[in-house]
């Protein structure tokens, strides 16, 4: 993806999948995201305009679950 200079985020879930689980929680397994066509994606700063951008796939690698006073 080319860099826009913009905080970006989905409203829309992205179903993510691990097809070979070895261990749970899956840290550092790789996976697919599951995106049906195009994922809209919105400016941080502009949540009411149109997209800014579309994700059309995703390829993840699973990290470690984030404390609770780290999610905004």
């Amino acid at each position: 993806m080319p860099k826009l200079g913009l905080r970006l985020y989905n409203k829309e879930p992205v179903i993510l999948t691990i097809d070979d689980v070895r261990q749970i929680p899956p840290v550092g397994a790789p996976g697919k995201g599951q995106i049906y066509r195009m994922l809209p994606l919105y400016d941080m700063e502009h949540p009411e305009r149109e997209p800014v951008a579309y994700l059309t796939s995703l390829r993840f690698a699973m990290g470690g679950y984030l404390p609770k006073e780290r999610i905004a």
